[in-house]
């Protein structure tokens, strides 16, 4: 915990305390008190600034960074990077959401693309790593990282002391690890409940076998929680700290990011509404129960948001 406060303290010049909000209309449909936890309000409109930030301070400077990511991650050690006059090198796969490289590319980092999926840019991270002795920030298995997505954990206690339950989406596992560490060893009695697609139930396979193993993929919406096997390390806090794990399907998150958007006006991507979808659906709260709903994300495709848009409309 004291690397939680550290981080939490050391984050606050880049990352933002976002805000805790109740949705009236999510209340109203469940029976419960449903707040939003908006990481979509961050400068880079996602989580994954806070481990970004806090793995960069923690980095000599005069080292370069370079990490693997399907997206977010890199559009975070771009952004941190650029702020504090850092350089930075991202491996992306070939079919990486071209407005997330786009993002990636605009904060000045060098973009690898490699390989039609997140494992072949790790691998080719690490081979830049070992060539040129740059600093791998892990997307999820790093303590700094994990640190920098714990410091949501405390927020949410610190805006909501008798939280209930806490709804978080899984890729890697880097934010539910934060986020269930943090919670429980502050309000042990709280519940953390995480949500991944049908498409990619990484965690959910190796919660069932009791160790991390590979899955059959599908394609999916939500391309920021995509993972062929669970990490290890993450594996272990989440069997230790998260009450459960439940899975969502494509149609349930397209609902949840229409009606998240119609009805609180807050604007998600796919991944960051996965959550939602499970409030909806597998995960419905106790009456009168305080349930915080982590929205990751908001960096949605401006092509997907308009088929969505008109999908709905013909509805």
């Amino acid at each position: 915990m004291d690397d939680v406060y550290s981080a939490d303290k050391s984050i606050r010049s880049i990352a933002n305390h976002t805000p805790l909000l109740q949705s009236a209309y999510f209340s109203k449909l469940t029976g419960a008190s449903v707040y939003l936890k908006l990481e979509c309000f961050q400068p880079t409109r996602v989580f994954k600034v806070r481990g970004a930030t806090n793995k960069i301070l923690n980095t000599p400077p005069e080292k370069t960074i370079v990490t693997a990511s399907s997206g977010n991650h890199g559009f975070a050690i771009s952004f941190v990077s650029n702020r504090l006059g850092r350089k930075a090198i991202v491996c992306v796969p070939k079919n990486a959401n071209p407005d997330k490289v786009k993002a990636i590319e605009q904060y000045g980092a060098q973009v690898v693309s490699v390989g039609n999926r997140y494992e072949e840019a790790f691998e080719e991270a690490l081979r830049i790593q070992k060539e040129t002795g740059a600093t791998l920030a892990h997307a999820y298995e790093d303590p700094f990282v994990m640190a920098g997505q714990a410091t949501i954990g405390l927020e949410i206690l610190h805006d909501m002391p008798d939280i209930d339950t806490v709804l978080v989406p899984i890729g890697g596992g880097g934010l539910i690890s934060g986020i269930a560490y943090a919670v429980k060893h502050l309000k042990k009695d709280t519940r953390v409940i995480g949500v991944q697609p049908m498409s990619a139930p990484s965690m959910v396979e190796a919660l069932r076998v009791g160790r991390p193993v590979p899955v059959t993929l599908k394609p999916t919406l939500a391309d920021g929680l995509v993972l062929g096997t669970a990490s290890n390390i993450t594996f272990d806090v989440v069997r230790e700290y998260v009450e459960k794990v439940v899975v969502v399907s494509e149609d349930q998150i397209e609902a949840a990011l229409f009606q998240l958007l119609s009805n609180d006006h807050v604007l998600s991507e796919p991944s960051g509404c996965a959550t939602i979808a499970a409030l909806m659906s597998s995960c419905k709260p106790r009456p009168g129960e305080k349930v915080a709903v982590v929205i990751s994300g908001g960096n949605i495709s401006i092509d997907y948001l308009t088929t969505l848009l008109a999908k709905f409309k013909r509805a």
